[in-house]
């Protein structure tokens, strides 16, 4: 009798029971939410608090807010303004010449390891005595302070970007095991300006060979691609992963053995289009889509090249949100031989079209963004004229190369900096 008015209790609240167990399941499910704010629960853009996919090639050199362009530029961080057309060192401090790591403006001697305007400040990476400190000051030039430091002394090829809240850093570690050369590529996750939590490792993982690597963050997503050629010979391990910022769930989206090498990649909420190139055989380029729900990567057809393999020149190629650049420039480990004219062809996205083609001064040119406004090239030259026994000149210019085939190309920001050998400080130069 007793076992069975039992029996009728626990039928009676089954139901109940179960009720109770989905609430607690759910309180656990929602704590392992890892956003930081009820405003990043989207996909959507979010202007001041997103990296800039438009200047994410640039590895932090380029930024913007509004009409301004903010860049980092041997020690300098330097600002244009479109609307008034001037352009100089960003710091507020009266009387300041700008000569020295007492000017706001100062980011660290050589250059920064990046610069990206986040949620109405500037914030940057700085060598400190125990590695790597984030910095940051108002887009006036003013409140110049540490936030935090970072945890990755031993590194080069340091990347970084700030994303709803937290600050991501890249790095490739290199050492000799056996004889053998290494690279470790390391990907952290830190909360902006807690100095207290410890970082959290979202990828670590050893390769032998060459290594090369891009990232993109979109969204609540971190998409990671990968291109490892262990042996040297032109046949690349590529993969592509993506990293679920809420969940903190790391997963292999793609992987395959091919002789392309990744240059570039633009993603969107349902794929990655990816920019390849290949130099096994003859120097190719080629478009891709990778379809992020079933994992299938698609050739999307060539691209004819501006001018190949060349011992001279090198010919490069990036992406932005609705073309295609090819430029080239003189090789980074040679002499330019006097050649001062290079190439700089933009291309329709989709059709390979080309919408214009304009010629580009200067020797060694690297892409760092493009928006609506045209395409950024770096043009700066550390050392470019010995001075004297003890100075020496560095040329520092971003050219703006428009879309339009009738427009001229421009320098967006330009200045020449005379570096006082021996000392920590330096000549600052303006047009």
């Amino acid at each position: 009798m007793m076992a069975a008015k039992r029996g009728d209790f626990m039928k009676k609240h089954a139901g109940i029971l179960l009720l109770v167990l989905f609430v607690l399941c759910g309180s656990s499910c929602q704590s392992s939410n890892y956003l930081l704010d009820t405003r990043f629960d989207t996909e959507e853009y979010l202007k001041d608090f997103d990296m800039p996919m438009e200047y994410a090639q640039s590895n932090g050199l380029l930024a913007r807010s509004g009409n301004v362009y903010y860049a980092g530029l041997g020690n300098l961080a330097v600002y244009h303004d479109l609307a008034s057309g001037t352009t100089g060192a960003l710091c507020a401090k009266a009387d300041c010449t700008h000569n020295s790591m007492g000017c706001n403006a100062f980011l660290d001697l050589g250059g920064p390891a990046g610069i990206q305007v986040y949620d109405g400040q500037l914030y940057w990476l700085q060598l400190s005595p125990t590695g790597w400190a984030v910095y940051r000051m108002g887009l006036d030039g003013n409140n110049r302070e540490q936030v935090q430091n970072i945890q990755d002394p031993e590194s080069y090829d340091l990347r970084f970007a700030i994303h709803r809240g937290y600050l991501y850093t890249a790095v490739v570690k290199s050492g000799v095991e056996g004889g053998e050369s290494k690279h470790r590529l390391e990907i952290k996750q830190y909360v902006l300006g807690k100095q207290e939590e410890e970082p959290y490792t979202i990828y670590a993982q050893e390769y032998s060979g060459t290594l090369s690597y891009l990232y993109r963050i979109c969204g609540n997503r971190l998409y990671v691609a990968v291109d490892n050629d262990p042996e040297w010979e032109g046949s690349y391990d590529r993969e592509f992963f993506v990293f679920h910022i809420a969940t903190r769930e790391w997963k292999l989206l793609w992987s395959d053995t091919q002789p392309w090498l990744t240059k570039d990649i633009f993603v969107d909420q349902t794929g990655a289009d990816i920019l390849e190139v290949q130099n096994k055989d003859s120097y190719a380029i080629q478009k891709a889509r990778l379809d992020f729900e079933t994992g299938v990567r698609e050739e999307k057809g060539s691209i004819a090249p501006i001018v190949g393999g060349s011992s001279e020149q090198i010919e490069n190629v990036a992406m932005t949100e609705n073309y295609i650049v090819l430029y080239t420039s003189a090789q980074l480990a040679s002499q330019p031989n006097g050649q001062s004219t290079y190439v700089c062809r933009i291309l329709d996205r989709d059709t390979y079209e080309t919408v214009s083609e304009h010629e580009t001064s200067g020797e060694y040119v690297v892409f760092v963004g493009g928006d609506e406004n045209g395409v950024f090239l770096n043009q700066e030259v550390w050392a470019a004229e010995q001075l004297s026994e003890t100075e020496e000149l560095s040329a520092y210019k971003i050219l703006m190369v428009p879309y339009a085939q009738d427009e001229e190309a421009s320098y967006l920001m330009e200045y020449d900096e005379t570096l006082i050998i021996g000392r920590a400080d330096w000549k600052a130069v303006f047009p």
